[in-house]
């Protein structure tokens, strides 16, 4: 029995057999992280989240596990240091962090040819930055805890030499072997190429049912997993993620995907991080609010963001207000935490979206 990281809601039990259990971290992590004899795999984020699927396939190539103890960048670039790390798996925030870190051309981690990144999407202006820093080593998985691994962006598919290529850093890959895709609308009906809907996935590895049956008819119909992100294939079956379901702001009737304006956020080239949510708004039922860290020793104006997403998205998704903090609150797994973001402002108020 797995917990979700209750990211949208309370955690949720899921329950999975033996059999399910070892398609799903044997079949899907020698897949995803091609693990080599001997690879010594450190990792990054908590066994509870999502880098439990490479525990097995690295004993099963005779490597060694290194645990670390929680999200610590200096532990980590220590530990690759020191263990002549050769893998690794982190969610996103951790690549941000590593990318600013004052002092981390001081560490040798020249050893580290496999960085493997999930738990939720990378802004793609970033993500060029770390191949840049960190070169061709990047592996991009998109999974649940729900419908098992789903996706993998491998390192060969991490381009930037062609115009393609570049638009498909934004993209969580191409379905994994054994493992079918669709995107569906509101009635469950598959949708076309380049139309976004519901991602929902099938497989061996996915879930038998929750520990709550109650729950079943929310996640899974008809032999599908409804994920509740929202996404696209495009006619290479490269599979793009919009946003999660819950996440979307409906302002004055117009729909808002979070993860549009943070992506032109993190193109500004004095943000580090950013997180977008709706907040109450008496006439427009909720308006944009964003969060921005800025980078170390930069400094931005308020007025200069928002200008900045209104040139690129237009005036509708634009954040009506922008608030600076130190850092951006992270839940055990690593995941940015949206609902304590927007606690304060919702309280004693309902917020229902989908």
């Amino acid at each position: 029995m797995l917990f979700t990281s209750g990211s949208t809601g309370e955690p949720k039990g899921v329950v999975n057999s033996h059999f399910t259990w070892a398609h799903y971290s044997i079949t899907a992590g020698l897949e995803i992280a091609d693990i080599r004899p001997g690879e010594i795999f450190a990792h990054g984020a908590p066994l509870t989240h999502f880098t439990q699927i490479f525990v097995m396939p690295t004993f099963l190539r005779g490597g060694v596990n290194v645990l670390l103890p929680g999200l610590d960048v200096d532990v980590l670039l220590k530990t690759i240091e020191k263990e002549r790390v050769t893998a690794t798996a982190v969610v996103p925030t951790i690549v941000y962090l590593l990318l600013d870190h004052p002092g981390r051309t001081s560490f040798d981690l020249s050893s580290l040819h496999t960085m493997i990144y999930a738990g939720s999407p990378i802004a793609p202006e970033r993500l060029r930055e770390a191949l840049d820093t960190f070169g061709p080593i990047f592996v991009q998985t998109y999974a649940g805890t729900e419908p098992g691994y789903v996706s993998c962006l491998r390192k060969e598919d991490h381009r930037v030499d062609t115009e393609q290529g570049v638009r498909r850093l934004a993209s969580a890959g191409r379905p994994i072997p054994y493992v079918k895709v669709t995107i569906q609308n509101e009635k469950d009906q598959p949708l076309p190429v380049g139309e976004p809907g519901e991602i929902c996935s099938r497989q061996l590895g996915q879930m038998l049912t929750y520990v709550d049956p109650a729950r079943n008819a929310e996640a899974l119909r008809d032999g599908w997993v409804h994920t509740g992100d929202i996404g696209f294939l495009d006619s290479g079956g490269f599979l793009y993620i919009v946003d999660r379901k819950k996440d979307m702001v409906v302002s004055g009737g117009f729909n808002v995907f979070p993860r549009q304006v943070e992506d032109v956020l993190l193109t500004h080239p004095a943000v580090a991080q950013a997180a977008v949510v709706g907040v109450p708004h008496e006439k427009w039922g909720e308006t944009v609010l964003a969060v921005v860290v800025a980078k170390p020793s930069e400094t931005v104006q308020e007025g200069d963001l928002i200008a900045h997403v209104k040139r690129e998205l237009g005036s509708v998704p634009a954040p009506k207000s922008i608030v600076f903090w130190d850092s951006l609150p992270v839940n055990p797994a690593g995941k940015v935490d949206k609902k304590a973001i927007r606690a304060p402002y919702w309280a004693g108020r309902s917020r229902e979206i989908g």
